[in-house]
Parts: structure tokens; sequence; C-alpha cells
């Protein structure tokens, strides 16, 4: 990044904190929390002022909430666009007075010009050191004897004092010589001649690293070969700021220093040249938002990362506690702790008024906080005991609210409601209590409306409607074994402090020197906890790099409490679990000025709100790591060009929307590169200034956290990459460093036989398989994901009361993607996978394991999720009683010779591109009619209804199966195609479904 760059950002960081002049062109916004409303509360109880809100605006399937699922920290995600603090272990002041720190970042540990970094200054920098970049020796001391005064170090370059070969480009008689030349000779696109250490001498390079061109698109534009950024010089050539290696060299004595060994030699880095950090304290400007290292293992900055994760806000609980006193403070006296909510993490109220719109917080979880010495303009904080259930008072709230903006003209207001949080928590999401509080709350919506246009708000004020958190029942003795942690541990002696009792979710503080006790007694003490080292956490929560998280993390399993000493806990509903579960999942509705009416959107994380909000409001953001390209398509169109508002970027539009949920799916599902829709990204590319579309892509795709839970296969992510940085190229000119960082990663990844594939479910999950990376392997094509078992899939996802609580059947399953997708979505009594490969049930059993359910006999009793069994199946020696045993209420079976059976009464089969393969066809028609059979054994005497998906590869394939089914007197009739699709498959292929009557 260049000079003038670099201080175009801080103008832009300096200016960010004044205010600047209200724009009343925009809107007002209400944001509503309703605390614990779980995503299908409304789906089991009349809300007609729901469902007018679904029609007068937007309503998105459900919302994904952080982890941990709790009210502060959810809350504090979706109102804070925090500052990236730039240190692993939490945030803290960004700077303090005029004193700027830079931690690990090369250059910065030795003095220069005697300025001190000052004692207790955070830092302004972080690069992790996780090994050196540069592939040369770091053994041994601080020096090494370089016996001849060569400088031979990393990457592809280096001075030789050799003067006999001055001049050659090969030396006579030799193979393979390198080319030397004189320092006059250099080319001037390398920019560094005039460096003094290598002006006597010659220059040596590899053949395909120099000149620096090349290799541009790699490292660093100004640098020949060499992987050391220096962005963060003042001068922008390396001739001129003279650290030209990444070792340190005497040419007299011949001694060499390594890469690290360097850090702190003035010498080698005080050139006469000041690092940005310097001239920024000198000159009173923070650095904070211009750099973030931005994953660990490399030593260059990225420039505005945005990060908002609650790891980085750290408000990690709902209660405040202090390891050092053994004192925990509950939600509600939190509310006023200034201590515990700020951060150095500005919440939207602050930032919006530090650009002149007046904010206000009724009861909303950290409106009563002091933010950098600011607090809300108007802030009412709930009171210990305040009840939480009174209808009277939420509507005298309301009016109280409206009073502000009409009155008093604020222009940006929360509210918050406890409800129906202790209503789930006392008696439990599945009760009649429950549904009569979701009444309660659809009147408060109803009186809403009713208020805004007594107030004349309705044209003027944009709401959006929220939650924190669902809710899942508890399970409790003598259901379920209960965790109870003190079976496993001594208290008393192994643990200084802990935040246990509280849910699903717990940490602990070990004694000195018993944190690996500690951890090795507890990682496999209860099969439904899961226990880590705060360092091993991971990452997809976003949750432990905070300093204030504990030693030992855990979290248990849906409606599994953590408790401690003794089991005292009496709540029957909660929260606090794994964000990827349903019951964790909650809603968001939309409606005013700048909505759309009638408009569904697909699920999203709530951290996308933020930037929404900032847009409704016209407020530029702090940095954050919401994207408004997922929120964009809510606007009406008008919203994007108001009069003051700076004109929607072009990956912010509904193409790029789409493109990203395109490439979303078909890199996570390994689909064939030629099927990614490149032509459009190009189109996309060429009309954008900047790279954040390719960067918002490599979230999607290779950084992905699914991708980094469960790795694609090497080979594919290279082909991926290359293609991606092709297109890169072809319509920008500077290089994008984090593509060649994500294909420098993969580069030298080995190749495995088996690779991971996952597909995103409209319910926010996923089902991830291990499969093979060939089409016959172990011989059988039963290893890998056929289409038609994605077709089938989607046809069961729009019809799921066809498996509701009702036992499932699958006749080949294959890896297993259409049974997993019916199991987490449509809620089956129970499901028994089958097929007749040996390695296929293999690779099937740990497929439904790594998506999160147990087998049998491991099964323990729950409600809410399937019992799930494989079966070994052979179709042609299959008999009568054994398929009667298994009493399938719904026959189904995907893979590539499966056929899909399906049904809407009582016994359907399933299975999935039979007709793949003609011999398979009379196996297939002879179990069908043994499972017709089974009826007799039935206390209903129905036979199953059948639905058979494939893809017309050969209609006289196809026509042979229907005659073989007329023969065996199997009715059947074609089923109208679906609307969704929601799974990467060919679109050209042509599908089909058959219902059959058995």
């Amino acid at each position: 990044m260049g000079l003038r760059v670099l201080e175009l950002l801080l103008l832009l960081v300096c200016a960010g904190g004044h205010p600047v002049p209200g724009r009343k062109s925009f809107n007002k916004l209400l944001l509503i929390s309703f605390d614990g409303f779980r995503w299908d509360y409304d789906q089991d109880v009349d809300t007609p002022n729901m469902d007018r809100l679904a029609q007068e605006g937007v309503k998105a399937k459900y919302l994904t909430p952080p982890f941990v699922t709790m009210t502060s920290p959810s809350h504090f995600t979706t109102i804070s666009g925090s500052h990236y603090l730039l240190f692993e272990e939490g945030p803290g002041s960004l700077w303090n007075g005029t004193q700027i720190a830079a931690v690990q970042y090369p250059g910065s540990e030795r003095p220069i010009r005697a300025e001190s970094q000052g004692p207790g200054v955070r830092p302004a920098e972080v690069t992790p050191q996780d090994g050196d970049d540069g592939g040369g020796d770091e053994g041994g001391g601080d020096a090494d004897d370089g016996g001849g005064g060569d400088e031979d170090g990393d990457g592809g370059l280096w001075s030789l004092r050799i003067p006999s070969l001055l001049g050659y480009q090969s030396a006579p008689g030799s193979e393979g010589c390198l080319p030397a030349l004189a320092p006059r000779e250099r080319p001037s696109t390398c920019i560094w001649e005039h460096c003094m250490a290598f002006q006597g001498g010659s220059t040596c390079t590899w053949e395909r690293q120099w000149p620096n061109q090349p290799l541009a698109p790699l490292w660093n534009p100004h640098q020949p070969g060499l992987r050391r950024p220096h962005p963060l010089h003042k001068s922008r050539w390396i001739e001129d700021h003279g650290v030209i290696h990444n070792m340190m060299f005497n040419t007299e004595t011949g001694l060499k220093y390594s890469f690290k060994t360097t850090q702190n030699k003035t010498e080698w880095w005080d050139n006469g040249v000041l690092p940005l950090w310097i001239t920024a304290q000198r000159q009173n400007q923070p650095l904070a938002p211009l750099w973030n290292p931005h994953k660990p293992g490399l030593r260059r900055p990225h420039p505005l990362h945005k990060s908002r994760w609650i790891e980085d806000h750290g408000v990690i609980h709902n209660m405040m506690f202090n390891t050092e006193t053994g004192l925990k403070y509950s939600f509600k006296t939190t509310q006023n702790k200034t201590e515990w909510w700020d951060n150095g993490v500005l919440p939207l109220w602050i930032t919006a008024q530090r650009q002149g719109r007046k904010t206000a917080s009724f009861h909303y979880p950290g409106g009563g906080g002091r933010y950098k010495g600011e607090v809300v303009q108007r802030s009412l904080v709930e009171s210990y005991l305040h009840p939480n259930g009174n209808e009277t008072e939420w509507r005298e709230n309301i009016d109280t609210v409206m009073s502000w903006f009409t009155e008093e003209d604020f222009d940006f207001v929360t509210l918050y409601y406890g409800e129906p949080d202790s209503t789930g928590h006392r008696f439990g999401p599945e009760t009649e209590n429950r549904k009569v509080m979701i009444q309660q709350i659809d009147r408060t919506i109803g009186y809403l409306l009713e208020a805004m246009e007594r107030h004349s708000l309705s044209g003027r004020l944009n709401v959006i409607i929220t939650s924190d958190h669902g809710m899942t029942t508890v399970k409790k003795q003598p259901d379920v074994t209960e965790i109870l942690l003190t079976n496993y541990i001594k208290f008393r002696d192994l643990v200084k402090f802990d935040i246990v009792d509280y849910g699903g979710f717990g940490m602990l503080l070990p004694k000195p020197g018993q944190e690996e006790a500690v951890y090795q007694a507890l990682k496999d003490a209860h099969p439904h906890l899961h226990v880590y080292k705060k360092e091993g956490f991971p990452e997809r929560f976003h949750f432990a790099k905070h300093e204030r998280v504990l030693p030992i993390v855990m979290y248990a399993d849906p409606g599994y409490n953590i408790n401690g000493r003794l089991i005292i806990y009496i709540n029957k509903g909660d929260h606090s679990f794994d964000n990827v579960h349903m019951d964790m999942k909650t809603i968001f509705r939309a409606f005013g000025p700048d909505f759309k009416k009638n408009h569904l959107a697909e699920p999203f994380d709530s951290i996308h709100i933020y930037p929404l909000m900032c847009k409704l409001l016209g407020v530029t953001p702090e940095p954050h790591n919401g994207s408004l390209a997922v929120t964009q398509e809510m606007l009406v169109d008008t919203h994007a060009q108001q009069p003051g508002n700076p004109a929607m970027a072009p990956e912010e539009t509904f193409g790029s929307e789409r493109l990203l949920w395109s490439f979303e799916r078909r890199f996570l599902a390994a689909r064939a590169l030629r099927s990614f829709p490149w032509q459009n990204l190009e189109e996309e590319l060429r009309d954008s200034s900047d790279s954040e579309l390719l960067l918002d892509i490599l979230q999607k795709t290779v950084r992905h956290p699914l991708c980094a839970q469960h790795p694609p296969s090497a080979k594919y992510a290279r082909a991926f990459l290359s293609e991606l940085i092709k297109k890169h190229e072809a319509t920008h000119t500077e290089p994008l460093d984090e593509l060649y960082e994500a294909l420098a990663e993969v580069l030298t990844a080995e190749e495995s036989a088996q690779c991971h594939r996952s597909y995103l479910l409209p319910s926010g999950d996923s089902v991830t398989l291990s499969e093979s990376t060939a089409i016959v392997s172990h011989g059988t094509t039963g290893l890998v994901t056929w289409d038609a078992a994605l077709y089938l899939a989607e046809w069961a996802l729009e019809n799921p009361a066809a498996f509701t609580h009702r036992t499932v059947l699958e006749l080949g399953s294959g890896a297993g993607l259409t049974g997993l997708a019916i199991c987490k979505t449509c809620r089956p009594r129970a499901y028994v996978f089958s097929d007749c490969h040996g390695r296929v049930l293999q690779q099937l059993r740990g497929n439904i394991l790594l998506n999160g359910f147990s087998l049998q006999p491991d099964v323990t009793a729950d409600s809410e999720r399937p019992v799930v069994t494989v079966a070994q199946l052979d179709w042609d020696v299959a008999t009568v009683p054994q398929l009667s045993a298994l009493q399938p209420d719904v026959v189904i079976a995907a893979g590539q010779h499966g056929l899909v059976l399906t049904g809407h009464n009582p016994n359907l089969p399933l299975t999935t591109d039979v007709l793949y393969c003609p011999d398979a066809i009379l196996s297939l028609v002879g179990v069908l009619q043994r499972l017709a059979a089974c009826q007799k054994d039935r206390k209903d005497r129905q036979a199953p209804d059948a639905f058979i998906a494939y893809t017309v590869r050969n209609p006289e394939t196809c026509q042979l199966f229907t005659t073989e089914l007329g023969r065996a007197g199997i009715q059947w009739h074609t089923v109208p195609p679906h609307d969704q699709k929601l799974f990467p498959y060919d679109g050209h292929s042509e599908m089909a479904i058959l219902k059959l009557t058995l």
C-alpha cells in the first residue's frame, strides 16, 4: 500500500471521531428485541399481527445468534460495530495518549531514535509469530558464520562478492548457473540498487524470481522475491529504507543474523526512515483501524479487516465476574457496570451520536454503560426486580418510545422486552404457557402498529424486530444422566474459580499447575459434554480469544445443563448451546419505508444486522464482521441513492449477493469448476473499483467455517483459487494478497482419497459428508453423492410432513445426504440408513457421527432427534421378516443406485437414481414387492407409498423400470416438480420423481 493511501486512511481515522451534521433525509429506526424468541414460536399459535408484518415487510426464515447464545453477548453483538483491537488476547484501549505500540511486527522491537513505546500501552498492531516465512536458517544463536562473506539467505535473491562472476550469465562449463549481474545492470524495476549494502557486489537470483514483476501477485509488488512486507514504512521503496533482506549481515566480519534475531538490532532497522507507528505517535494519530493480523502464521497485517465477534467486544457472558475476588454479578445487575461493557468497542448508539444522530435505549442490554467516556443520550436501565411480563407496561413503553421520536426527534431507539425468555425458562418452550406469551407479544406488535399510525410515523420509521437466542427443553433425571462436574473433579483441590450452573455453557479457572489435570479429567467425562482448553476452542465460535475467557471452556449438547457441585438447576427451558442447533435460532422481522414488502429473506447471522442499521441511519459504521451484502436485498432500491447517502458499492448489489450464494454452495459441495458463474463474476469485477467482492467470496469458500473444520480436497481448492486469481488479474492491476496467501496454504497440502463436501440447508444447518474423491472407489459408486440424492432431498425439505414423527427406511443410502437432510429438518421419529457394501456402510456411519447424531445402541432419549440406525441390507436377499422387523412407516433410498420411496401414509420407501444401473431394476422392484408384503405384519395393514427419484439419462432404461413396475402390479405416476432448487446439482439434467402405490 502506498504512502498516499496510508495518509488518506489516517485522515479518515482522525475524522472518524468528530461529529458530522445529521442528515435528516434518513428515516428513523426502532430496534425491538423480544428476549428468547425461538424462530418457530409463531408457527403453532395464531399470530395475526406477525403475519401482517410478513406481508408488509421482511421476514427472514430465521436468524443465527452468536455463540455463546446468551442475552448480553448476543445483544451487544447486534448493537456494536467494534474496533478490532489487534492483539490476540482480547481488547483494551486502542492507544494511550500519544503512545502507540507495535507488538510482534517485524522491526517494532528495537528503539528508533530513542523514542520509547511507554509503559501500559495497548498494541496498535499484532502479527502472530507462528514460524518464519522466509525459509532461511533460524537456528543456533544470534549469528551464523557466513564463511566468505556471501549473504545466502532465504527467498531467491542474494549478493555475491565474487568478482570473477561479474557479467556472466553462467560460468564457463557450468550447468544451470544462476544469472549474475553487477549493480549497475540491475533493472530499475527492482527499485533497490541504491542500497548501500549491495553497492559493491553483484546480484544473483533464481531464474523465475527476478526481476520482481512475475512475483508481484504473490508477495509484494515492490520487492524482488522477498516475502517481508513493508507497508508501515514511511518510504515505499526498499532502496529508501534499506531493510533489504530477512537476514542482517556484515560484509566485513561475515556474520549473518537470522530473521527473528534481527528484531532488536537497531543498526539494521534504523536507516533514517521513521516507521508509521512512530510517525503516528508523534502526530497523535491512532493506527488501530488500519491493520489487522488476518490469520495466524502470517506476519503481514491486513488492512481494514472487520471484526465484531464476542471475542472482540468482550461481553462474553450474562454475568460479570472477577476471578480474583470471586464476585459474580447477575444479568440485570450488570446493566450499569461500565467496566463490563466498555472494552474499546463502540455500540451503535455512540457511533450514531458522534455523527449527529440522537439515540436512546429503553432497557436494552448495554445501554446503561459509558463508552470511552460517552453515554447514550437517553437511557432507561431495567431494575433488578423489574417484572418481565406486564402487558400494560409493555404498551406504556411503546407510547414512551413513540413520544421520543415525535416530540424529541430521536433518530434511533432500542427497546428490550424480557419475554418470552422468562416463560421459556420457567415452563419450557413446548408448553401452553409459552404459547400464551407469544399471543401477548403478537398483541403488543399490533399495538405498536396502531401507535405508529397515531403518531404519523408509519411513513418515516423503520422497525426491526429480533431476538438474541432461541430456547430448548431441559433434560433432567431420570430421563438422562445429567452432567455433574464434581463426579469427575474435586473443586476444592483443582479449581480456583468457576462459571457453571448456568445452562449449557461453563468455564473453569484451575489452580496453578492444575490446568492439565482438570482438562484430562473432564474431556471425556460425559458423552454430551464438550471440553476444551481455551486455545483449542473451535474457531467457528469466534469466542475464545478474549482475555476474559477462562483456561477451560466447555459446552453441552442441547438440553443438558453443566452442573458444578450440586444439581440445583430448576429451569425447564434453556439456551447457551451451540448456535448451529435449530432450537437456538431466532427471528428477524423488519418493516417500514425502506424495506420491501412481502419479502422472505434467507437465513443469516445476527452480526449482519449492524451494517443494515448503519445503512438505514446513514451512519458510517465502525469496523465490523457483518456484511451489508447479506441484507441489501431487503431494502427498496430508492434508499441506496438517497441524498447524502454514498452510492451502494457494486459488491452490495443483489447480483453480487446471488454470486456469493452461488459460489458458496458450489464450492462447499465441490461442484465442477465449470459450473461456477465465472462470467458473471468477471462482469461484477469490471464494474467494481475494489476487491471486496473477491474477499467476500474467499470468506464464503476457502475461508468458510465449514472448510476450516472439514477441509475440501486440496487439489480442488488449488484449482478454484487459481481460477479466482485469473479473474482478479484480468480485471485489476493490483494483486490481492489474501488470494495468494490462501493458495500458498493449500499448495503443500497432502491430497487424500477422501474429501469433505458440505450442503447448506434452509434451516441454516448443514450436512457435511466425507466422500471419496473418485466416482468409483473400492469397487462401488456409493461413496459419492449423486444428483438424484440432492433432488430428492430438496423434495423432502419441501414436503416435511411425509416424514415428521415417522420411521423412515432408506434403501441404498450411499454417502447419506438425503437421510441426514431429512433427519435435520423433517423431524422423523426414527431413521434407518441401509446399504449392502461394507465400505459404504463404514463411511456412512462416520458421516452420521460427523453430523452430530448418535447411533444405536448409544442413542439416549431425545424427543427432538430421531433414533438413527445403520443396517446392512442387500436388495436381492432381504426377506419379508427382515424388512418387517424394521417397522418402517416411510421407506426412502438415496445414492447412485437408490430409489426414493417416501410416502404420505405410514410405510414409505425411498431410493434415489436407481435407474443409473439397469441391472439393479429387478432387484429394486423385488425389494419393493417384499415391502408391500410387510403390510400383513402391521397393525394398520397398510403398505408403504413410495417415491422414486432418478436422473433421466437413458429413456429406454426408464421405460424398462416402469414396465417392470407394471408387471409387479405396482401403480405409479409422476410427481410435479418442486419449487426450490437448494442444492448445486446440474440444472441441465432432467430429474424425475415417481410416486408408487405398493
